[in-house]
């Protein structure tokens, strides 16, 4: 599977109280790329070529680091492995994509943490690239 990483900068989208987004684009023409629009309840967008970008919502995943033992850095780093791996999940239930087939993730993150509280937050995206023949 091919990983790209893309640092965003969730500042001016929280300021404004609004949904932090991300734009992807030069698709990749022999990709469908699949986007979760929300985390609870799952549910997926899909786009392809020729299709100027695709929209990747940014979501903020928070924890208090002292509750479970970790630097705020691990657990963050943890929670990002958790998400994706539910993702992926709930992509083959909902979708019928096996895991196997996804080829590329295209994934967005904050580039600096916030402390709310007790709790740290970050943010992220993930677009899922399959190739089209597949779906």
């Amino acid at each position: 599977m091919d990983l790209e990483y893309f640092p965003f900068d969730v500042k001016p989208f929280l300021e404004k109280k609004a949904q932090p987004v991300f734009i992807l684009k030069d698709l990749n023409p022999s990709f469908r790329y699949w986007v979760p629009t929300s985390l609870s309840p799952f549910s997926f967008i899909n786009a392809k070529a020729p299709s100027s970008g695709v929209r990747i919502p940014v979501f903020a995943v928070a924890s208090d680091p002292s509750a479970v033992g970790l630097a705020p850095a691990s657990l963050l780093f943890s929670l990002g492995i958790e998400n994706a791996l539910m993702i992926v999940r709930e992509l083959e239930i909902r979708q019928g994509i096996s895991s196997s087939n996804i080829v590329s993730a295209s994934i967005v993150i904050s580039n600096d943490c916030h402390i709310v509280g007790k709790k740290c937050r970050a943010y992220f995206g993930i677009a899922l690239g399959v190739k089209n023949d597949e779906n």
